[in-house]
């Protein structure tokens, strides 16, 4: 079987606390957009796990999500392991914000989960202890991601929009981003900047309202350390752009379909494979 792993971009990231267990809580609108690696899962014979990538960099082991996925299902539900051909092609860039890796876990655990018939909510609960973003990747569309990443609110998705990428050849640390933010939480730097207002107005298609309310909290660092990125979101074209995740990666955001990577729904999403 074929699945599209889906990227992800935040419309809107902010940090608005440090929790007891060193996490962060963001506050976020997480999109799946068109751009996806592929996976090809086949079954074979005894309990083996053979996996092949075009990224040599990604092997069968703990630091693989894709892995990290497979034995919890398997070790959390007590279920009697099945043997698998995984062959990742990677087309989703590494370290730059898109959830490339929580893409991958999510759907490993979608196809394990209809191979045995297990409820979505005992795939969530797995989802949560694998990594902050794989849970939301159980869904895709549009949703506010609240927590650690674990707290999803899914809502309408939003439609006829599409994004250019701007990707340079630089990756951070996501560890290291949320270290340096502490020094900007609590502060005022979102100027009246709201999620809701931003899914209003991006439902009205209007771009003023997009402008005013999209943002991420990570640019000032980003810019901060690298300046030179500034010229990420010269934006001539589109409605806005900003950075995604803890970046360094930028979209662009223009309403209809002439970008290259156009805003995936939750059904095209759970289709898959079904």
């Amino acid at each position: 079987m074929i699945f599209k792993s889906y990227a992800k971009i935040n419309l809107y990231l902010d940090v608005v606390g440090k929790r007891d267990d060193g996490y962060h809580d963001i506050l976020s609108v997480f999109q799946s957009i068109s751009l996806y690696d592929l996976m090809t899962i086949d079954e074979k014979k005894g309990k083996d796990v053979s996996f092949f990538s075009n990224d040599p960099s990604l092997k069968w082991d703990e630091g693989n999500l894709i892995f990290r996925a497979y034995e919890a299902f398997f070790d959390t539900l007590n279920l009697p392991r099945i043997g698998l051909r995984i062959t990742l092609k990677k087309r989703i860039p590494k370290g730059c914000g898109f959830g490339g890796g929580s893409s991958n876990a999510g759907v490993i655990l979608l196809h394990l989960g209809r191979r045995f018939g297990v409820d979505l909510k005992d795939l969530e609960r797995i989802a949560m202890d694998l990594g902050s973003d794989v849970k939301y990747f159980l869904h895709g569309g549009t949703a506010i991601v609240k927590g650690k990443g674990d707290e999803v609110e899914l809502v309408e998705d939003i439609t006829g929009y599409s994004v250019n990428l701007k990707i340079p050849n630089l990756s951070f640390r996501t560890k290291d981003m949320y270290r340096k933010i502490s020094c900007f939480l609590n502060k005022n730097h979102r100027k009246g900047r709201d999620p809701l207002h931003l899914l209003q107005a991006l439902r009205k298609v209007d771009p003023d309202g997009i402008r005013s309310n999209v943002f991420n909290i990570f640019e000032n660092i980003i810019l901060l350390e690298n300046p030179q990125l500034s010229a990420l979101l010269e934006n001539p074209h589109g409605i806005v752009s900003s950075f995604t995740g803890k970046g360094p990666a930028v979209f662009t955001l223009l309403h209809g379909e002439s970008g290259r990577y156009r805003f995936v729904s939750k059904i095209e999403y759970s289709s898959q494979g079904m």
